[in-house]
């Protein structure tokens, strides 16, 4: 029993709190009496795997209003159904009532959800009373305890507006969170549909591998998206409103209009590149269009203005300057709490395996077959053959060489590989839904970091193959880099330990004794002296060699 005395007498039972818990753990109790004691605006937590996160915004909010901001559909369905949050999903996540346009798309084969929505604004809509998005949008807003991605969060002027505290859960994530939903890309394809004009600015940039905007480059931009407007509500304009081409249209329209206010802030700064080869259509490279935010501290900028408290939880935050300032965050109280998992039963393993960086891949032309047949032998020497696990790497080339050298290595295991152009949540989900024994998924380490909880029946082991490095030759990461040079690093050595967390979860057998779940370094990135400067001292704490 831990003591509960540091908690005003209000939360002392977590369920009084609507926390699904008859007992507070050590962790929760230190976190929520930092926060109710501290009056820093700014507060970051380090709380490892197994510390109950998620008790934190749902314990303050029965004396504040709270809103959780979160990276993936699968967190925030978590918060719903486990914590009792009023949860704000995307449009497209809500089916479309309009009797009439139902029948109409029904015709087509189709069935449109609220993002098809054309009307404007939504409330015009004759089934709006019981459109589900806006009933679920109406009860978030009025709820002290609400949670929605960070997309939404951004996007929403209601949500930005909102008051309290906000709490972003998996801030790990947030700074990338914010680039991927602020960028702005159209294919040549798009432009040829909608009949639009063509590309300003091509070949923008240090020999077409693009540059910022400037004031002048900047108008230039301006003018052809407010051309594209234009010509987008002719379109609409002319279009029957419950037609499906109408719909396409306003939604490009609002795509086009986001960028257009993205660009009124004049101390935002924004990466364009415009050439051939830019994007993919139907398995080819085609021209396109694409502006990505250089700094994401000005958008980050907009969710906590209006908010008096901003917690950034993640188990793994290590030094927190160099997300703190991709944030545009100058002062911020920073606190670690212990990991409640003993190391002994989540060992970090080192293999002692040469650096896979390209030097010496190029180098070397065994040093993939090595590698397999290094991994392959320490996970049959000390694995059972039952036991399942994932392996993860870099890039689809990396992915294909150690799935192609492993194939053979590893006799009566299946391996599950992600392919090039496969979303990562769709090849996780056939390696969680199909728990054949012995299991091995192959992966990219991009994007692996976010929810995903893999028990002991899913998987007892991970291997870190390849580690996520920025391309030096990329004109956009070098600008990032010149802004911000040790983010890079710290996102790079953050996604270790966010990898093999994946699978330390703490669970325990029939017996009440914990399970013991392997991360097994295989590329010796992940060890030197540079890596060790960003990792979390639980996480150092557990590395043994093999």
């Amino acid at each position: 029993m831990v003591d509960t005395n540091a908690l005003p007498p209000h939360m002392r039972n977590p369920r009084d709190v609507n926390v699904p818990h008859d007992e507070w753990y050590e962790n929760q109790i230190r976190a929520l009496s930092t926060v109710l004691g501290n009056n820093d605006r700014f507060m970051f937590f380090e709380m490892p795997t197994g510390s109950g996160k998620s008790a934190i915004p749902t314990a303050l909010s029965s004396s504040n209003k709270v809103l959780v901001t979160v990276g993936t559909l699968n967190l925030l369905s978590q918060y719903e159904n486990e914590y009792g949050f009023d949860v704000i999903r995307g449009r497209s996540s809500y089916p479309c009532i309009l009797k009439k346009k139902l029948e109409e798309w029904k015709s087509k084969g189709k069935e449109p959800t609220a993002a098809d929505c054309h009307y404007t604004p939504m409330r015009d809509c004759p089934s709006a009373m019981t459109c589900p998005y806006i009933v679920a949008k109406d009860r978030g807003l009025a709820s002290d305890r609400l949670a929605v991605t960070y997309k939404y969060a951004f996007l929403s002027r209601l949500i930005r507006e909102r008051t309290g505290i906000v709490v972003c859960d998996e801030a790990h994530e947030s700074a990338e969170q914010i680039i991927g939903f602020a960028t702005f890309e159209v294919s040549e394809f798009e432009t040829n549909f909608w009949w639009l004009p063509d590309f300003p600015l091509k070949n923008h940039g240090p020999k077409a591998k693009g540059d910022l905007l400037t004031p002048q480059t900047t108008l230039v931009f301006m003018r052809w998206l407010q051309t594209c407007i234009s010509k987008l509500v002719e379109t609409i304009a002319g279009a029957d409103p419950e037609d499906e081409m109408a719909t396409k249209a306003e939604r490009e329209r609002q795509k086009f209009e986001g960028m257009l206010d993205n660009l009124q802030n004049p101390d935002s700064l924004w990466f364009l590149e415009c050439r051939d080869d830019l994007t993919y259509y139907r398995g080819k490279t085609s021209a396109g269009l694409r502006v990505r935010p250089l700094d994401p501290s000005i958008i980050a900028g907009r969710l906590w203005s209006s908010k008096q408290q901003v917690i950034l939880m993640s188990a793994t935050i290590g030094d927190p300057s160099p997300l703190a300032q991709a944030l545009g965050i100058n002062h911020y109280y920073h606190q670690f709490y212990p990991h409640p998992i003993p190391a002994n039963v989540r060992p970090i393993v080192d293999l002692g395996f040469p650096r896979m960086t390209w030097g010496n891949i190029s180098k070397d032309n065994r040093i993939y077959a090595r590698q397999a047949a290094l991994i392959s032998s320490y996970v049959k020497r000390n694995f059972d053959p039952d036991w399942r696990g994932i392996m993860l790497t870099s890039s689809y080339v990396k992915i294909r060489e150690l799935a192609s050298n492993i194939s053979g290595m590893l006799p009566g295991r299946r391996l599950i590989v992600q392919e090039a152009g496969v979303p990562l949540a769709q090849i996780t989900d056939s390696f969680i839904n199909d728990v054949q024994k012995g299991d091995v998924l192959i992966a990219s380490m991009q994007g692996f970091g976010q929810g995903l909880n893999l028990r002991a029946d899913l998987a007892r082991y991970a291997v870190i193959a390849g580690v996520p490095f920025d391309n030096h030759t990329d004109r956009y990461e070098q600008l990032r880099k010149q802004q911000n040079g040790k983010y890079g690093w710290w996102k790079s050595y953050n996604s270790i330990p966010q990898g093999t967390g994946r699978v330390s979860r703490g669970a325990k057998n029939g017996d009440g004794e914990f399970y013991i779940n392997y991360g097994i370094l295989a590329d010796g990135s992940a060890t030197t002296k540079l890596a060790f400067n960003y990792y979390s001292d639980w996480f150092k704490d557990a590395i043994v060699g093999s």
